[in-house]
């Protein structure tokens, strides 16, 4: 620090370390002294000035520096409504630097912004001062927090002789925002993300410019894949989308495999990300309509069956969504049918056999609907999946009063899958009530001799209160 006040009167070499140690409270000093002597020296050349005046422009000098040197420390932040990107950068002189920011920043700076996305990016370069202190992952996130930005890509830059070549060694790492995760998902996205981001590269000084567009590129091409990875596991499901679908355009239009060597793993990895997504956007959709029964939602659903399809062709979730929509969007139920009872080998899961065993009942099938119910309550009954079968049930009877064998399936749902005995006997009753006469004949003797098991079962239970 103190070589500042002893170097020969060099004037570019005064520049240099006025930059160097600028953002310093040393430095701050420094300049503080030279300015009061400066200033001193001024106000010598002017005699009528009183000596409070001259103490009055040497503070009023200081309180400008000091304002200066203090706008000039802060820690910049990224733009509003933009997707802040920062880059800390560590040189060791200003020549490194400026090739680092003209060329690899410049060249990664043109390749994201010229993209349309919901957000722009915005990019937000630390000064030296700031990137001494970042040198591991955890000072990076708390800064690139301070600097409000979503994305950060921090390292250093220095000039070594390989291989009798002035050669420029580059290391970087990069984090991105993301919601609270568990730890353990935590290591797995950093595994992840530490085998496609470019870690360390040897740049030829020779080749600098071809070496550092390549760089950029890589560096383009990972930031969009993590930045549109924690946006995904942090909700923003639409920017997410557009980020990695717009990404998987980009990899199969250009060429990129003779320049990014990890261009597999991101398509891998684009693979299983884009998977879900679609899951999430289809079962925040589903969400909304099972609240709401706004057939518009599950046609809003509908553009997300080809891009998933590509991906995950036999996808078992996709298959659901996609036979709810043939049934109640195209009513289609021969189509419904065709898809769910390719659910076959889903052996872990019932939804698609209470599925297959409504579209029976509606057809008026109801041997074929009561094979399906008996198989899905010889399943692990998921409580969610059952109480969601029985709303829909519901619903569908609001609109189609005629279907009265629905109440049979309601029956058994309530006393084979939920064993609510009270409503499953009510469900028996509207059916035996309410069916035509010479329809379901089979299935109102059933209903009756259910009737009366549920209330022997009831009488069962009163006797053991009464008796306790």
């Amino acid at each position: 620090m103190f070589d500042l006040i002893s170097m020969k009167l060099d004037s570019n070499q005064v520049i240099e370390n006025l930059k160097k140690y600028w953002y310093t409270v040393p430095g701050l000093i420094i300049i503080l002294i030279v300015v009061c002597i400066g200033v001193l020296k001024i106000i010598n050349f002017f005699y009528d000035i009183t000596i409070i005046k001259g103490v009055i422009i040497v503070i009023s000098c200081c309180v400008v520096v000091i304002s200066i040197w203090y706008y000039r420390r802060q820690l910049p932040t990224a733009k509003k409504d933009t997707i802040g990107v920062a880059i800390s950068i560590l040189t060791e002189n200003t020549d490194e630097y400026r090739t680092v920011s003209s060329d690899l920043i410049y060249e990664l700076k043109e390749f994201l912004t010229t993209k349309k996305y919901k957000y722009t990016f915005s990019f937000v370069i630390f000064p030296e001062y700031y990137a001494k202190k970042i040198d591991n992952p955890s000072t990076a996130i708390e800064y690139m927090h301070k600097a409000k930005c979503r994305f950060i890509i921090f390292g250093r830059v220095r000039t070594r002789t390989v291989d009798k070549k002035e050669t420029y060694l580059l290391e970087t790492k990069a984090a991105v925002s993301h919601r609270p995760l568990p730890q353990a998902f935590c290591n797995q996205m950093g595994n992840e993300f530490g085998k496609i981001y470019p870690l360390k590269l040897n740049i030829d000084k020779e080749e600098e410019a071809l070496t550092f567009e390549i760089t950029s590129e890589w560096m383009g091409i990972s930031t969009e894949y993590m930045i549109g990875c924690g946006a995904l596991v942090s909700g923003d499901l639409d920017y997410a989308e557009s980020l990695l679908e717009n990404l998987q355009k980009e990899i199969q239009t250009y060429d990129y495999r003779q320049k990014i060597p990890v261009l597999d793993t991101i398509k891998l990895g684009l693979k299983h990300k884009l998977n879900i997504l679609y899951h999430a956007q289809t079962s925040r959709l589903m969400y909304l309509w099972r609240r709401k029964r706004d057939v518009k939602l599950l046609i809003s659903i509908k553009p997300y069956f080809e891009k998933w399809e590509k991906i995950s062709p036999n996808n078992y979730n996709l298959k659901l969504v996609k036979a709810i929509c043939c049934f109640v969007v195209d009513h289609d139920i021969t189509r419904a049918k065709k898809i769910l009872k390719t659910c076959s080998k889903v052996k872990t899961d019932s939804a698609w056999l209470y599925s297959l065993a409504f579209l029976e009942a509606y057809d008026g099938h109801m041997y074929t609907a009561k094979s399906y119910y008996s198989k899905a309550f010889r399943r692990k009954i998921i409580t969610n999946t059952i109480f969601q079968v029985e709303d829909f049930i519901c619903w569908i009877l609001e609109k189609e009063e005629n279907k009265t064998q629905l109440y049979f399936c309601l029956g058994l749902i309530n006393f084979r899958g939920k064993v609510d005995l009270l409503i499953a006997k009510k469900d028996f009753e509207n059916f035996v009530k309410l069916t035509p006469a010479n329809k379901f004949n089979n299935e109102i003797i059933l209903a009756k001799k259910h009737i009366q098991e549920i209330n022997d079962q009831l009488s069962s239970q009163d006797t053991k209160q009464v008796a306790t």
